[in-house]
């Protein structure tokens, strides 16, 4: 079986009619995945809408899972902490 190299994937989506999200989630094969970014237009979102984080979980949700199924693993979703 060949493993496949480092990589960055990369997804733009809408998160209702308000914003669009930019996630960006790099890949060592021998680390696995470190941190994901996102970036948002026109700004953060101080809150999202039951709607909005429906569709941000969604799209996050198959980002991740097409990078677990090219690995061949799990991936586990931990949020932030702030203190």
């Amino acid at each position: 079986m060949t493993r496949p190299t480092d990589r960055v994937l990369t997804h733009t989506f809408k998160v209702g009619a308000r914003y669009t999200c930019t996630l960006t989630v790099p890949f060592d094969t021998s680390r696995g995945v470190r941190n994901a970014t996102a970036e948002w237009i026109p700004e953060w979102p101080a809150v999202l809408t039951e709607a909005e984080q429906a569709d941000y979980r969604r799209e996050r949700d198959a980002l991740l899972a097409e990078l677990a199924d090219e690995r061949g693993r799990s991936i586990v979703v931990e949020p932030s902490r702030t203190t």
